[in-house]
Formats: C-alpha cells, sequence, structure tokens
C-alpha cells in the first residue's frame, strides 16, 4: 500500500483530508496564542503621540537658541520645539525669525508634557502681529552627576516606537546629524523616568558631538537648568562616558522602551 503524498498539481489525497481538518485549525491557534503570548509579555513602548495626519496652527515668539523653539500664551513657560519632516531641524527657516511673531502649521509630536511640531518646510511658518511674550526665563545652574541614556527628541517624542535602544541606534545618530535635539533620559531609584534637553557649557546646541554616545548607557557631568519648565543640562562633553563592565549591567536594559504616562515628566 502506497503511502498517501501530496503534491500541488495532482488532486488532493482523500486520505489526507481528515489529518489538515485538524492539523490547519490547531497551528492557526498554536499561532494566535504564541502571538498573544509575546504581545502580553512585551513592554509598552511609551505614550509618545504623532499627530502626523492632522496638520495644527499655533502662533508664537520664536526662540532660535539652542534649539529652534515657539513660546506660545498657553505654553510661556514650557515652548514647542520645532523640526523639519524627515532627519531635519529647522534653525535654517527660524533663525532669521529669532524673537519674532509667527504663525505656524505642522503636525504635533507629545509625549508627557514634552510638545514638539514637526513642520514641512519654509512655507510652514509666516510673519503674525506681535505677540508681547519674553523668552522664558533661565535658571542658575546646579551641578549633577547621572547615568542615563541619550536619543534623539524627536523620535523618542512619539514619532518612532521604539525610540531609543539599540534597535534604534542607526535612525537617532541619523536625526542627531540632522539637528534634532538630543535628550538624557533618566531614572532615579523609585523608577521614575524623566528627561532632560543636552546643550554644551555654552547653552548651544551640542547635535553631532554626541553621536559616539548615542542610544548607549553613559555617565555625563554638567549643569542642570530650567528655560521656564523645560529641563535641560550644559553638558562637559569631556566627561561623557560610556558605561561598561558592571555599571553597564546594572544599567540593565535600554529606559527608553518601557514607556509609562510620567516617562518624560520634567524633573522637580
Amino acid at each position: 500500500m502506497k503511502t498517501p503524498f501530496f503534491v500541488g498539481y495532482l488532486p488532493f489525497p482523500k486520505t489526507l483530508k481528515p489529518f489538515f481538518q485538524w492539523a490547519v485549525p490547531l497551528l492557526l491557534l498554536a499561532g494566535l496564542a504564541t502571538a498573544y503570548v509575546f504581545a502580553i509579555n512585551t513592554e509598552r513602548t511609551g505614550t509618545g503621540t504623532w499627530n502626523a495626519y492632522d496638520p495644527v496652527s499655533i502662533t508664537g515668539v520664536v526662540k532660535a537658541k539652542p534649539y529652534p523653539m515657539i513660546i506660545t500664551i498657553d505654553r510661556a513657560n514650557h515652548p514647542v520645539l520645532i523640526v523639519q519632516l524627515g532627519k531635519l531641524d529647522a534653525t535654517e527657516i527660524l533663525a532669521p525669525l529669532d524673537g519674532k511673531t509667527v504663525s505656524i502649521e505642522g503636525f504635533m509630536i507629545e509625549r508627557g508634557p514634552w510638545q514638539m511640531m514637526e513642520i514641512e518646510g519654509p512655507y510652514s511658518v509666516a510673519e503674525a502681529p506681535t505677540l508681547d511674550l519674553a523668552p522664558p526665563t533661565e535658571s542658575a545652574g546646579m551641578f549633577v552627576s547621572l547615568v542615563g541614556e541619550i536619543v534623539d527628541s524627536k523620535c523618542m517624542l512619539g514619532v518612532m516606537k521604539p525610540g531609543a535602544g539599540k534597535v534604534h541606534r542607526e535612525c537617532a545618530e541619523l536625526c542627531v546629524m540632522g539637528g534634532m535635539p538630543p535628550m538624557l533620559l533618566v531614572k532615579n531609584d523609585a523608577g521614575e523616568k524623566a528627561a532632560y534637553l543636552l546643550v554644551d557649557q555654552q547653552g548651544n546646541a551640542v547635535g553631532r558631538r554626541l553621536i559616539p554616545y548615542i542610544a548607549l548607557p553613559v555617565a555625563v557631568e554638567g549643569f542642570a537648568f530650567r528655560m521656564g519648565d523645560m529641563t535641560a543640562i550644559r553638558i562637559d562633553l569631556a566627561m561623557v562616558q560610556e558605561l561598561r563592565g558592571s555599571a553597564k549591567v546594572a544599567f540593565g536594559e535600554s529606559i527608553g522602551l518601557a514607556g509609562t504616562s510620567s516617562f518624560c515628566r520634567i524633573p522637580s
């Protein structure tokens, strides 16, 4: 007696039909169960949002340094960071408008208290009637020595999920090369996570000088300060060090991959 064998161009063997009638559904159920187990055991990538199909318009005063941002009446103490589509910053567009009032249209990127707007190009910005809004006051710096993870803010705040860790490193490097504001993500002993914009010791954009440390656990030193409610650190580039050995093991997995509603809170 010959063993039944399926050949694609021949009629399906009748003796094999009962086997496939129960085997195929079982395999499908097993696949669904496996996907479910992986899904419930995978950490959330955060609460960031990117409204890429719903443009909005805001009016405010331009602050071009350290990174382009807009100060609005309702967010006077926590400006909206401005970037371009893709992996480009908006410095060339907004630097000539520093201190002027503009109306700007783009797509909002938000995570926790942080807000960023992605614009399509120069035609997204138009001068508007003057608003009497002063730049947020910068506080005095306080020396800090922190361990954390450096990421590009655009992806981290909601454009990419995940927007941190080794899986995102190449993308983050390109974003920072294009001028995206880098952020330092930190976590305290209570597990609360927070974010700081990074600038150099003179308070200017730090950009490409941090590329060797993007998406890696690092130790940094510098002076933390506030621009209104927005937190930043003037880092000493000579003191940025990648964690190695036991310090790297203790740091664990990327803190940027486990998102909570307080992930990008503003430290008090």
